[in-house]
């Protein structure tokens, strides 16, 4: 692989990936032992979360929940995320409700992502949060547009946000930005 130019690296993700995904198509974006995912339907199914995403929060650099067990719907997520100009914190799945649960209150996220297979955990999320709104990523609502979302967004907007350990106490946000990726 060869290395990024200054210019790959001055973008952020979705500006990245919309070039690769022009070039690349109909390659393989994703593969795990039960998905292969092409560039193209890997772009148009995160396309559908990021216009959904920005229905509902209008455009902004504030935080969205993932709730998903590694694979091919955690990557989705993550780019729709991105591309609607949002920052993606990831929730561990194995996590304790409560350390979950106080993720989500310090992040302030008024969304949270998830799949079926998570979506019962999500849902006791929301019900220890208030005005959270849990999104199923494979019950999404027909009618979403598949098209790129025309909202720029900057390498320089927060990306995601990781907590750490928390072995001081409480866990703290670590904010990492498009450019870092």
């Amino acid at each position: 692989m060869r290395p990024l130019t200054a210019n790959e690296v001055e973008q952020s993700v979705p500006a990245r990936f919309y070039e690769v995904a022009a070039q690349h198509g109909e390659r393989p974006a994703i593969q795990t032992q039960t998905d292969t995912i092409t560039y193209d339907q890997l772009n148009r199914e995160s396309n559908r979360i990021a216009h959904l995403l920005l229905e509902m929060l209008g455009p902004g650099n504030e935080a969205v929940c993932l709730l998903f067990e590694h694979g091919a719907s955690a990557i989705t997520a993550i780019l729709g995320a991105l591309k609607a100009g949002k920052i993606y914190v990831p929730l561990n799945t194995f996590a304790p409700l409560a350390r979950n649960a106080q993720i989500l209150a310090h992040s302030e996220a008024r969304v949270l992502l998830t799949n079926s297979v998570n979506l019962e955990s999500a849902r006791l999320l929301a019900d220890s949060a208030r005005r959270l709104e849990v999104i199923n990523i494979d019950t999404l609502p027909g009618g979403l547009h598949e098209d790129n979302p025309t909202l720029i967004v900057n390498p320089d907007y927060g990306s995601y946000l990781v907590y750490t350990s928390g072995s001081t106490g409480t866990p703290k946000g670590i904010l990492n930005n498009h450019r870092n990726i």
